[in-house]
């Protein structure tokens, strides 16, 4: 497969946070929070993490494509287990991994960190409000 990508369910923390749920509500509530992290993950790689302009080192860090920002979407084709958010382009991995002559210049990455540690846990709590008051 082309492109880079990042499981969002992966995350330690968001393991925990299901874990931690009520069996009978642990579905929909799921489905709900990690759908809003994977979208909420994929806006900041877009315009945060994106690394506009030229690397660290000039002569050998070009600019990132522009198209590198549009091609990141959200694959929700297997929810509500999975939910990926990734570029499809054959140069995501060179940037996120730093490929090549390329530095390592990540952008799913910081990007999923990022809305893991400050916007999970009030993501999930919106989600299981929401499933306490249509039950």
């Amino acid at each position: 497969v082309n492109g880079a990508r990042i499981n969002v369910r992966d995350s330690k923390r968001i393991r925990a946070f299901l874990d931690d749920l009520d069996p009978a509500t642990r579905g929909s509530v799921s489905d709900q929070a990690l759908e809003s992290i994977a979208r909420l993950t994929e806006q900041r790689a877009k315009e945060v993490e994106i690394v506009r302009g030229r690397g660290r080192n000039t002569e050998t860090s070009p600019p990132l494509p522009k198209q590198l920002s549009g091609s990141i979407s959200t694959d929700t084709s297997q929810r509500p287990k999975q939910f990926v958010v990734g570029s499809t382009v054959a140069y995501a991995p060179v940037h996120e991994l730093g490929l090549g002559n390329f530095p390592k210049r990540p952008f799913l990455e910081p990007a999923a960190t990022h809305v893991i540690e400050t916007q999970a846990e009030q993501v999930f709590r919106k989600a299981l409000e929401r499933a306490r008051s249509s039950a």
